[in-house]
């Protein structure tokens, strides 16, 4: 049997991937949004840039630019969002959401640590806003690192944009006059995932676990794995019926056919690096055999496959 390895910084150029959600921050993989300043209270907003679609009476889901999709649900209570993009982009989001003249935020619910997702979070909590996430996303979101193999690095959140109430349980939120179901999920993309279900609109925020800009990326590093990522998907088929509208993490909302089809996609390329490690193939020869092919033109292309499937044999493999 071959010994695995990994290869040549040949190699690792040719992987080095322009992501369709942020420029190049390593030689292997990129899958967050750069860098940016903490964001403050003061945010001098430029005109609203961001797609405004939507999707139900007092909701609307806000997204382009690459960072993670926001939902916006008002009421006579107050305003949720679910997610608020990255940093450098926050602006955007807080005068899209300005533009909407919709009463205050009052809550910010993360789907996980991610900085694409978090970043207008200092600005609504300092306007009084509580922000809420699965207890792992706080801890990771205090982080400050550098994964050697990606070439990427981890920024800590400023304190003023931490959760301020966190859960690893399923928990029910009564919020802008609807019932919103916070549901933790198996460590798939991280191990801070959390779908949000608004019950009575049957709309679902499936954060990272699902996407359509991309192929996912699984989080190694930090608890995310393929076979959570299975499960976690199992768990969101549970909950969406044919009628549900179901919004990714990043890329349009959809259907349950969708994401079922995203789950057998998950499926097929687990048991193709399963069969690539019994074959004894070390990362260059799995990349060399195209591995992805047959999911490309339907979930992200090649470039983007081969970044998945590099992680994924990773984190198969033991390494990181």
């Amino acid at each position: 049997m071959a010994t695995l390895r990994i290869v040549v910084p040949v190699f690792l150029l040719a992987l080095a991937l322009t992501s369709a959600r942020s420029p190049s921050v390593g030689p292997l993989v990129q899958p967050l949004a750069p860098a940016a300043p903490a964001l403050g209270v003061a945010v001098e907003a430029p005109a609203p840039a961001l797609e405004v679609e939507p999707l139900a009476p007092g909701l609307w889901l806000l997204s382009g630019g690459g960072d993670g999709n926001v939902l916006v649900l008002s009421g006579d209570d107050g305003t949720v969002l679910i997610d608020s993009r990255a940093p450098a982009t926050a602006a955007e989001l807080v005068a899209t959401v300005d533009g909407l003249d919709l009463p205050p935020v009052r809550w910010v619910i993360n789907t996980h640590y991610h900085e694409d997702h978090r970043g207008a979070n200092a600005h609504y909590a300092e306007q009084g806003a509580l922000v809420i996430s699965h207890g792992e996303a706080r801890r990771l979101m205090q982080l400050e690192e550098k994964i050697e193999i990606m070439g990427w690095s981890l920024n800590a959140a400023p304190n003023e944009a931490l959760p301020r109430l966190t859960t690893t349980s399923p928990m029910t939120l009564y919020a802008a006059g609807h019932t919103l179901r916070l549901l933790p999920l198996p460590a798939g993309h991280t191990s801070s995932d959390m779908a949000v279900f608004i019950e009575d609109l049957n709309v679902l925020h499936a954060g990272d676990q699902f996407e359509l800009a991309a192929y996912p990326f699984l989080d190694i590093w930090h608890g995310g794995s393929l076979d959570g990522l299975i499960h976690g998907v199992s768990e969101l088929l549970k909950i969406a019926d044919g009628d549900t509208v179901i919004v990714p993490g990043h890329g349009p909302s959809s259907r349950r056919e969708t994401l079922h089809g995203y789950r057998s996609m998950l499926v097929g390329v687990s048991e193709m690096i399963d069969d690539a490690v019994a074959d004894g193939f070390d990362l260059e020869q799995l990349q060399a055999s195209n591995p992805t092919a047959v999911w490309d033109d339907r979930w992200g292309g090649a470039q983007s496959g081969r970044r998945f499937a590099a992680i994924a044999f990773l984190e198969a493999t033991g390494q990181r």
